[in-house]
């Protein structure tokens, strides 16, 4: 079989064989009743268009049995849903394509669809999906991105003709993927040989008409040393890497890649600059001119734009090198009544718990209260999500759109600038958090409605990109 094909002489080079691991059976273990996996409210969402994700997601007439969301990815104004099938389904705005159905349309569509993207190999189908502003970008089991959506910044390629592009099409870029990240205007990916591709606007002087290599890796990176996480904001990207080194690439004119960092058109190792061993580092998030750091103990530190007091400082002043967020504002009465999805909101009493070290354990471990620690860490475009191991859901920043889920300051920037619990059915136990840098939205899946197996699977997807949780239907 041949490596790579080409529909013609100036179509894009397409893979034609399986590079992505996958389960490659028709049976799902799972619980063997199929209604298990119907009816349940598995998915919570707040912001934008939140009522119509939520809908959508918890009662989709699209789903066969044993199928479900695996990821929800949101832009500006559109929102991709992903199956455990490889099938992808979507809905919300249309003006630039960004839905991939074929058409245009001024009108925000609420009904969700199945999309088709037109494969040029059997038994392709899509792994992963990630969503920019008003462009949307595919990832498949051949290592093959599509695209579609809007294209005027070239974050799909030159070679996808014209500013809106309403079908999914092969994007040109050469070499096998195996990691695609979408934020704002831009599109990044990573290919098996360790190196960075990108197209679009990727810094705020930085415009690439096609996928142009940003960095190759296996010149920075040691022996048995791979990527392990990319996060893109609107000018500045983020790597981690397995040896827990941290790199940064772009623009930092709001310092969201920290003090001392000058604006970069290379990847730049900046571990030593960060105000934490690096043994101690797990995850980050990048919001559209922000960063977050979470430590293994439950450190987090933030820097970059705080205009909305998406830092959780409790200001909405730019810091001038990474903080630690300490205050954490707790419900004070446990006992108050669960909300429904369309009830509004109440003011609720917090009380303040400031997050310290508790030396006596050591590892560095920042205790908020009891033995409630920070485990996970999101960004939306200007809002921050931090989820406790005991389940609580913290939220700061900007809230004009409701995706807090929290009363605002009652002032004119609609935002809560301290980390505040927000008010969660008491039964949630081990929440997964959807959110995007181009949204302003935030998407919780509960465990509790749903088996082990979907649960470890949401796991891996929000963990470091695990890509093997797509079951295949034809096997390869």
């Amino acid at each position: 079989m041949s490596r790579i094909t080409a529909f013609q002489q100036d179509q894009p080079a397409v893979f034609s064989e399986p590079r992505i691991s996958h389960k490659k059976t028709t049976s799902l273990l799972v619980d063997r009743n199929p209604e298990f996996l119907k009816g349940k409210t598995v998915f919570q969402a707040f912001g934008e268009h939140q009522y119509d994700v939520q809908g959508n997601i918890n009662n989709c007439k699209h789903l066969q049995v044993g199928e479900y969301f695996l990821k929800v990815s949101s832009g500006a104004h559109h929102t991709f849903l992903l199956t455990n099938y490889g099938n992808v389904l979507s809905f919300g705005r249309n003006g630039d394509g960004q839905l991939g159905n074929g058409s245009i349309e001024s009108t925000f569509r609420k009904d969700i669809l199945p999309v088709f993207p037109k494969y040029a190999n059997e038994g392709e189908s899509v792994v992963d999906v990630q969503c920019g502003s008003n462009h949307t970008v595919i990832l498949t089991n051949f290592s093959n991105c599509l695209g579609c959506g809007w294209n005027e910044f070239f974050q799909q390629g030159q070679k996808r003709h014209g500013v809106q592009v309403s079908k999914f099409g092969y994007l040109d870029i050469g070499k096998p993927v195996i990691m695609v990240r979408c934020a704002n205007n831009m599109t990044i990916v990573l290919t098996k040989e360790m190196e960075i591709y990108g197209s679009g606007r990727v810094a705020a002087t930085i415009t690439y008409e096609d996928f142009t290599l940003l960095q190759d890796f296996s010149e920075l990176l040691s022996d048995e040393e791979v990527i392990t996480d990319i996060q893109c904001g609107s000018q500045h990207i983020i790597v981690s890497s397995s040896f827990n080194r941290i790199f940064a690439f772009g623009s930092n004119g709001f310092t969201q890649m920290g003090k001392n960092v000058k604006d970069m058109d290379k990847f730049t190792e900046i571990t030593k600059n960060l105000p934490f061993p690096r043994d101690e580092f797990k995850s980050f998030a990048t919001g559209l001119l922000f960063t977050i750091f979470l430590t293994k103990g439950g450190g987090v530190y933030a820097c970059g734009y705080n205009g909305y007091g998406q830092l959780g400082t409790g200001t909405r002043t730019d810091p001038e090198d990474f903080v630690r967020v300490k205050n954490f504002y707790k419900i004070k009465s446990q006992s108050q009544s669960v909300l429904s999805k369309f009830e509004k909101r109440k003011e609720s009493e917090y009380t303040c718990y400031k997050a310290s070290l508790n030396s006596e354990i050591g590892n560095n471990v920042y205790y908020i209260d009891g033995n409630e620690i920070i485990k996970s860490i999101h960004a939306g475009s200007s809002h921050t999500i931090f989820v406790s191991n005991i389940g609580n859901v913290y939220t700061c920043g900007f809230n004009k759109f409701g995706q807090l889920s929290l009363p605002t300051d009652g002032d004119d920037y609609a935002a809560t600038y301290s980390a505040t619990q927000v008010v969660l059915s008491s039964h949630l136990i081990d929440v997964q958090v959807f959110a995007n840098p181009s949204a302003n939205i935030t998407i919780l899946a509960d465990r509790q409605p749903i088996n082990s197996y979907m649960s470890n699977n949401l796991k891996k997807r929000a963990r470091e990109g695990d890509l093997s949780d797509i079951i295949l239907k034809h096997k390869l």
